[in-house]
């Protein structure tokens, strides 16, 4: 196993991976053992809405910006290879799938999910990868769409 130097890591990047895990545990708090009904008290729907308006999914966007950052960054690392990323993403996913039993808002496996699919396009050409996302980021409107 290669071990990056503290010197080769770049601390900006590390706290705000520290402030939006911080973020998401917020979030995750209200759900770890108590139902909307619980928070019924007018004190817990005031931290209940500053919750909703100032953490939620603010901070699953940075972290899912962070985990493209460092995809990118790995990437460019000389030690990269394609197998260690893939071994990487898979022990991603098996850690999601551990954390699903416990917790049913896991993300990490839908992180492993993506960062395989990130790594079987990385020699596709511009116009495809751009088609690619905006047919992905379609299927939400269009979901949205045929639910009503």
């Amino acid at each position: 196993m290669v071990m990056t130097h503290a010197s080769e890591r770049i601390a900006f990047f590390d706290v705000l991976r520290g402030v939006a895990l911080f973020g998401i545990l917020i979030v995750n708090v209200f759900s770890f053992g108590a139902d909307s009904i619980a928070w019924a008290g007018p004190l817990d729907r005031a931290f209940w809405t500053l919750k909703h308006t100032f953490f939620e999914s603010k901070f699953w966007a940075l972290y899912s910006l962070l985990f493209g950052i460092g995809f990118y960054l790995q990437r460019l690392s000389p030690t990269y290879t394609v197998g260690r990323a893939v071994r990487r993403l898979l022990v991603l996913m098996v850690l999601g799938c551990l954390h699903g039993l416990l917790f049913e808002g896991d993300i990490l496996m839908l992180y492993a999910e993506l960062g395989l699919l990130l790594i079987g396009s990385q020699s596709a050409s511009q116009s495809l990868a751009c088609v690619c996302g905006c047919c992905a980021q379609s299927q939400f409107s269009f979901g949205a769409f045929i639910r009503g």
